[in-house]
This record gives C-alpha cells, sequence and structure tokens, in this order.
C-alpha cells in the first residue's frame, strides 16, 4: 500500500494522515456512501475530466497520484487520494495535496480537496 509522505513544516500541504490536533496541516479524510470501486471511478473521471490535471500514477483501483497545474504561474501541486476497500460501510478515502515549491499556498490545497469532496458528496 503507498503511503503518504509528511507535510512539510510550511503551510502549503494539507493530509488526512497527520495529527488531527495539527489545524495547519490536517483534513478528514473522504467519507462516502458509495462503494470503494465506485468513489475510485468518481475520482478519476473527475481528475480526467480537469484540463489542469495530469494523472501521474493508478495503482490496483485504490490509489491515484495526480499533478495539478495553476493557470497563471504554473505551479505544480501533488493530489494524492488513497481509497479503502475494506472500510465497513460506504468508503474512505485518505487524501493529501501539497505544492512542489513556495513556502504558503493562501489554502489553495485545502480548498481544493475540499471543492472535491463536495463534488463527490453531491453524486
Amino acid at each position: 500500500m503507498v503511503r503518504f509522505a509528511d507535510c512539510p513544516d510550511s503551510p502549503n500541504c494539507v493530509s488526512s494522515l497527520g495529527d488531527p490536533q495539527d489545524e495547519k496541516h490536517y483534513i478528514s479524510p473522504y467519507y462516502l456512501e458509495i462503494s470503494a470501486d465506485a468513489a475510485f471511478v468518481q475520482i478519476q473521471q473527475y481528475l480526467e475530466n480537469r484540463k489542469d490535471v495530469n494523472i501521474l500514477e493508478i495503482e490496483d483501483g485504490s490509489y491515484i497520484h495526480a499533478v495539478f497545474t495553476s493557470k497563471i504561474m504554473r505551479f505544480k501541486d501533488d493530489v494524492e487520494f488513497r481509497i479503502q476497500k475494506d472500510f465497513s460501510s460506504g468508503s474512505k478515502v485518505d487524501i493529501r495535496s501539497a505544492s512542489r515549491i513556495g513556502y504558503s499556498d493562501f489554502g489553495a490545497n485545502r480548498k481544493r480537496m475540499e471543492e472535491i469532496r463536495e463534488y463527490l458528496k453531491g453524486l
């Protein structure tokens, strides 16, 4: 199983696998009322339909690594999704989004991951 890297000290990364007491970096995982397989398909389709995303890696129908590129400055952010197949009801998706360069992202990584959460809730 792919392990997410820890977030650096800089405030340009969020991860659901971090310490929940770390308000700067922690973000809740996605808990969805759809199967893990359906969650994987929906996340992959969402990413494929965006012009600012390049999918780098897909593994076992449970892991996706993509790169988002900002429109103006062309900054790159690594985004990861790990879907738990053995979650009791529905599905759980651990998430991570981190800027490759710079110190602050002005909340862009958190905002992106929350927008994807809202999209998935609407299915």
